[in-house]
């Protein structure tokens, strides 16, 4: 079982990481 706190931790992990992706791709499009 994951607690409530880690899932909130991997939850914000992935949200930023979907955030930076966003911005790479934003950049490589600017390219």
């Amino acid at each position: 079982m994951v607690w409530n706190g880690e899932l909130d931790i991997i939850r914000k992990k992935v949200s930023v990481m979907e955030q930076q992706l966003k911005n790479m791709i934003d950049v490589l499009g600017k390219i």
